[in-house]
């Protein structure tokens, strides 16, 4: 209930999709709680060959990708807690995995924000955002929405279970959200 409320109110939730290399084939069983559920920006790792990660779950529920494999992160795991953190710091760490990924998509959503006031408490907007600037990677065999319009007349983006609708992209996100504000969409 907490993730519908949440997206009542306007916040905008980005899950990890898990890491088991499990499809969900026509249910969203093979993505983890809360990636499954539909208020959610269902997010799977790639690998740094513009492919999935091996171990990215996958499937109909899955929204866009990032990138998830060696990210640096802030641990401090095997710090000694006495320590001077100034001296050495201990944030040395990487990590992989669609919880190395969804950090990437969590920050484009508060980057539009940011730049888009107007976005705020508006997920479905972000969300429809983030999706459609995604880039349909090689590879992979998007669904052709061709004979579809949007209320705009544009062509929906395609999507597949393996990247759902591919790669996040920073910059096209920005001008998808550019184009929109000017139209009046928000």
């Amino acid at each position: 209930w907490w993730i519908t409320q949440a997206w009542k109110d306007g916040i905008l939730v980005c899950a990890a999709t898990g890491n088991d290399n499990r499809s969900d084939g026509r249910t969203h069983r093979g993505l983890s709680y809360p990636a499954l559920h539909p208020h959610v920006i269902a997010v799977g790792a790639m690998n740094r060959k513009d492919g999935r990660w091996s171990w990215s779950n996958y499937g109909q529920g899955l929204s866009v990708v990032a990138p998830g494999v060696s990210i640096p992160t802030t641990t401090r795991a095997g710090v000694d807690p006495d320590e001077d953190l100034l001296a050495n710091p201990g944030y040395t760490q990487v990590f992989s995995g669609t919880s190395a990924a969804t950090p990437h998509v969590a920050g484009l959503a508060a980057l539009l924000i940011s730049a888009y006031p107007g976005l705020q408490k508006k997920p479905d907007h972000i969300q429809r955002i983030i999706e459609e600037s995604a880039e349909e990677l090689p590879g992979y065999s998007y669904t052709d929405y061709s004979h579809r319009r949007t209320r705009n007349g544009a062509i929906p983006k395609g999507r597949e279970d393996h990247t759902g609708f591919g790669l996040i992209k920073v910059m096209a996100a920005l001008d998808h959200a550019a184009a929109e504000a000017a139209a009046g969409a928000f």
